[in-house]
């Protein structure tokens, strides 16, 4: 499925995860699912404030793995 919307997205950053990843909140550990989907922006920023945004809305606490 591709999914196009004119940048900068016009509406809620929420509003373009959801259209993307439909039902986030309860596939949010399928990795399968997560893998299927991905939203392509212009610049490493949108990118950030998109991933800030999912990570924010998956429940528990955030950790840092570490490469030894």
């Amino acid at each position: 499925m591709l999914l196009e919307v004119n940048w900068p997205f016009s509406d809620d950053v929420q509003n373009l995860i959801a259209a993307a990843y439909l039902n986030f909140g309860t596939k949010d550990t399928d990795w399968l699912y997560l893998h299927e989907r991905e939203i392509l922006a212009p610049t490493n920023d949108d990118i950030d404030e998109i991933n800030s945004t999912m990570l924010s809305m998956i429940p528990g606490d955030m950790k840092t793995l570490y490469e030894l």
